[in-house]
């Protein structure tokens, strides 16, 4: 966004840094199990949950380290759960549970950053944290959710308001009336039907096991409706984005064809770094934008290790561009452009500890290099904010800091969740974790609200293919 179009008065932001433990995976209660112990090294303060405590298993669990975050989430429900539930091994009341921690964090996390946006400020999320640690279930929700089948011809129903209902899955050829209309569905968005996940059939939507991409897609399209339906003048513009960096390739998610895994170009310009040949794509509503997340998670890169049964061998950039436009009485029309920046970031691994060998080794070796300049990135722009004289922030050292540059120490306000293990074993790992959110909660940019007044010659060309009342 050129300096021009940024006509309000810059705005102080320190970046906001969450922490969500998980529970014990499968593997790591099962070494709780032969050890008879319960190895529980991290403790949320039960009256401050922004105060979090390291236990040092070499020191009989003494306190180590204490860090003040904007709050830590500790999850209560093994995650094992998710598994067990396939096999009716767990209750509706604990799956629920799970669905409270979904919604709790994207409350926190997710929703300000909305907000935000839609007030014309750029904004980001991003997830950080060891492999297996919980990055992608904060961020999407269940594996299963984000590759779930989709039949396109079911979407969400959008009443009168504008707003959306989600349509109860049920078996193909089945009638669904929803506000007088009959549907013909097979099975209902990927973040509405579980079908083929975890859960062995049960709704997403209420199961609530939707993360903060699903759940952010949704309120931005709810929330743009009910803005036009206040404000006849207002017209808006969605465009998405959808990559991944693997082994320090940028990929596009959404290419077609003969395009697939073709390495994309980092160029820089006057506004920043950009790439070049990433598809962007009109989207209008939230089952345009959910079947394009699944073909996007359908081509992501991901294997199994020792430390995740589905581990991402890649990050993954989800973007959208929202443009809203305004005509006053005058017929001046006024612009509003703003950037979300969704980020789930692959898990850092210890090689050994994961078993990856040959082509994994590589990935793992790429995925630690990316994630160590990312480290150095957050410690430069932490030493920036505090007025230390001649420090290099080395962007360029990984296409990952580079494409994120903006979102990092430039004119965003950006969201960090910490994600970590509470186990012993990865004790070491969650420290270093714990350490480098720490870092990042210190790091303060300049944001503002990216607002283009123009003239009436330039409103029709502007709004041209915006969604406005009149199209609905």
């Amino acid at each position: 966004m050129n300096s021009q179009n940024r006509i309000s008065s810059d705005e102080a932001n320190a970046t906001k840094v969450f922490v969500r433990i998980r529970p014990f995976n499968v593997k790591e209660r099962k070494l709780t199990e032969d050890t008879k112990q319960l190895p529980y090294v991290l403790r949320v303060d039960e009256n401050n949950p922004s105060l979090i405590t390291t236990l040092d298993p070499s020191k009989e669990m003494l306190p180590k380290d204490t860090y003040v975050f904007e709050r830590c989430f500790d999850d209560l429900v093994a995650s094992y759960a998710l598994e067990e539930g396939a096999k009716g091994k767990i209750d509706a009341a604990e799956k629920r549970k799970v669905g409270k921690d979904q919604s709790l964090v994207y409350s926190h996390v997710g929703k300000p950053v909305l907000t935000n946006a839609l007030q014309g400020y750029n904004g980001c999320v991003f997830a950080y944290g060891q492999t297996g640690s919980g990055k992608t279930f904060t961020m999407m929700g269940p594996t299963n959710i984000a590759v779930a089948k989709c039949d396109p011809s079911t979407p969400r129903v959008r009443d009168k308001k504008g707003l959306s209902e989600s349509v109860t899955p049920r078996l193909s050829g089945e009638s669904n009336e929803t506000n007088g209309a009959t549907q013909t569905s097979g099975v209902s968005t990927p973040m509405d039907a579980l079908e083929d996940s975890a859960l062995g059939g049960e709704e997403a939507e209420s199961a609530g096991l939707e993360g903060i991409i699903p759940r952010l897609t949704r309120e931005m399209i709810d929330e743009l409706h009910r803005k036009r339906e206040k404000d006849s003048s207002l017209s808006f513009r969605i465009e998405m984005e959808y990559f991944e960096i693997y082994n320090e390739k940028v990929m596009d998610l959404l290419t077609a064809g003969g395009n697939k895994n073709v390495e994309l170009r980092v160029r820089n310009s006057a506004s920043g770094p950009y790439i070049e040949g990433l598809s962007r794509k009109h989207v209008e509503d939230e089952r345009q934008i959910f079947k394009l997340i699944r073909k996007g998670n359908l081509e992501r890169h991901t294997a199994a290790t020792k430390m995740n049964d589905r581990s991402s061998r890649s990050h993954a950039i989800l973007s959208f561009h929202i443009t809203q436009f305004r005509l006053d009485m005058n017929d001046n029309a006024s612009k509003i452009v703003s950037k979300l920046n969704l980020v789930d970031l692959a898990g850092s691994e210890r090689t050994g500890a994961s078993g990856v060998e040959g082509k994994q080794f590589k990935e793992a070796t790429k995925i630690n290099l990316s994630l160590t300049t990312l480290g150095r990135v957050i410690d430069a722009l932490a030493s920036i904010s505090q007025n230390k004289k001649g420090v290099f922030c080395p962007y360029r050292d990984s296409n990952l800091t580079w494409v994120l540059a903006d979102s990092l120490g430039g004119n965003c306000k950006t969201t960090m969740v910490a994600t970590v293990s509470p186990h012993a074993v990865n004790f070491e790992e969650t420290c270093q974790t714990l350490r480098y959110a720490s870092r990042a909660k210190q790091i303060v940019t300049k944001v503002v609200v990216n607002e283009d007044p123009t003239g009436p010659s330039n409103q029709t060309a502007d709004r041209r293919g915006a969604t406005s009342a009149a199209d609905h």
